[in-house]
């Protein structure tokens, strides 16, 4: 590979902070691409500095992206992901917010964790009513994520985008590279 191709992934996030949304394909894990290609959503999403559309390689895209599944963790990253999202959710016909937590958190976990319902009543104010939905799951949080995207018909899911440095070089968090990896609808997300 050429060594300008390596330099493609942080090359594309920083065109993408000049546009008002950045569009990128899902990555197919299966084809026989280098891991810079293979990174490429995940690596725009993080450095970009606006919202990402993840479109996904299987499934099926709604043309009107008419029901929105919002996951809310209380993050920064979740509320940017929200705000810059919300022209697709003052349009929805149906939008459900979703605050997931694991089974077997602490009490102090839960006193901490991020009231869903108050952010409800800021998205009526903003001319969306949503549905709350307060999860707590056994199963792993993207996997129950996907699950219940699949489970309400959603069409676009709506997140945060989370990663963490190491050794200098951006990696998705767990959560966010799972869902980038299955979701069968577009993803929104904002780092």
């Amino acid at each position: 590979m050429p060594e300008d191709r390596a330099q493609e992934p942080s090359r594309a996030g920083s065109e993408g902070a000049a546009g008002v949304l950045v569009i990128v394909g899902q990555a197919d894990e299966a084809a026989a691409v280098g891991d810079a290609e293979r990174r490429l959503p995940e690596d725009v999403m993080l450095e970009a500095g606006r919202p990402v559309l993840i479109v996904p390689r299987t499934g099926h895209i709604a043309a009107g992206l008419d029901r929105v599944l919002v996951a809310w963790d209380g993050s920064r990253e979740a509320s940017l992901s929200l705000h810059r999202a919300m022209p697709l959710p003052r349009k929805a016909a149906r939008v459900t917010l979703i605050s997931l937590s694991r089974e077997g958190e602490g009490e102090a976990d839960s006193e901490i964790a991020p009231d869903p319902a108050g952010m409800s009543g800021w998205l009526t104010r903003h001319g969306v009513r949503a549905d709350v939905e307060r999860t707590v799951t056994s199963l792993r949080i993207a996997d129950t994520l996907l699950d219940r995207t699949e489970a309400l018909g959603s069409e676009l899911l709506v997140m945060g985008g989370y990663g963490h440095a190491r050794m200098h070089e951006q990696l998705p968090g767990g959560v966010t590279r799972d869902v980038l990896a299955q979701s069968r609808v577009p993803v929104l997300m904002t780092h």
